[in-house]
């Protein structure tokens, strides 16, 4: 049988399957393209994933690259979601996603989703068309649909690099929302600011400003779970720690290492 919530999903997209209702409003911010990324070619984040205590997989995210495409920048986004240890030994799990994000307008220009959780595999493809306002999605061998979609749509990934590029705006106790598309489905992705926090590392702490993360549907809200990212108050604006609770426990995704950034880290004092 396979597990029905991969890695991959309980890295990121776990972001576009949870849902809250909330009594505020919060304000659209469109995207402000031409301004200093947060983030650039060769970064690479590697975190530690745990569910209820055991520590059964890894998750690794990097800037492989940049491409024109048409008249945008876009950035090559990997993303490996992995069990490991005994875990893998059991259940061998090598989920991998690739985004195309446009550095330009910050959009998605589609994505890429290969999973293969034991014997069980499958192919996700989506083609986003911002001119004419379309997404086209297709599986494994399945005949390509075309969905409608809402200006500036990110897909699962590249919503995280979207809100990043909008570190300059954000302020504790407010609001903002993205469009996202993923399974087959529009999204509007409501993002709360909560507060300032000290998070540890093995490296030291690091100052940091915590976010909950939200999704509104069809219109409604209905109480999925709820998911809060930890992200680095520093130039980088990088995710430090993810906290998402599921219908099977709590997982916790925290930064281990990385490379091609530099993180405010405060060592710890030694006796």
């Amino acid at each position: 049988m396979r597990i029905k919530c991969s890695f991959l999903i309980a890295f990121w997209a776990i972001i576009v399957s949870m849902a809250i209702s909330l009594a505020d409003t919060p304000n659209t911010y469109a995207a402000d393209a031409g301004k200093s990324l947060p983030f650039q070619v060769g970064e690479r984040l590697v975190y530690e994933i745990s569910w209820s205590g055991f520590i059964g997989g890894e998750a690794i995210i990097q800037i492989n690259g940049q491409v024109q495409r048409e008249d945008a920048r876009v950035l090559l986004i990997n993303t490996t979601a992995r069990s490991t240890g005994l875990l893998r030994l059991l259940y061998p799990i090598e989920d991998v996603s690739l985004s195309y994000f446009d550095i330009d307008n910050l959009r998605s220009c589609g994505a890429d989703v290969h999973i293969t959780e034991n014997n069980y595999k499958k192919h996700a493809e989506i083609t986003f068309d911002h001119k004419k306002n379309i997404a086209t999605y297709k599986t494994n061998e399945e005949t390509p649909q075309e969905y409608p979609i809402t200006k500036n749509t990110n897909d699962a990934f590249s919503a995280l690099y979207a809100f990043r590029a909008m570190r300059d705006r954000i302020k504790i106790g407010e609001s903002m929302s993205l469009p996202v598309f993923d399974d087959r489905k529009q999204h509007e992705l409501i993002i709360k600011v909560l507060r300032q926090e000290k998070v540890s590392l093995a490296r030291g702490s690091v100052n940091t400003i915590v976010a909950t993360f939200f999704l509104e549907s069809g219109g409604l809200f209905q109480q999925k779970g709820e998911m809060t990212v930890w992200f680095s108050d520093d130039a980088a604006f990088a995710p430090i720690k993810i906290k998402a609770n599921a219908s099977i426990g709590t997982f916790y995704i925290t930064l281990k290492e990385w490379s091609g950034v530099t993180l405010q880290v405060v060592p710890f004092k030694t006796r």
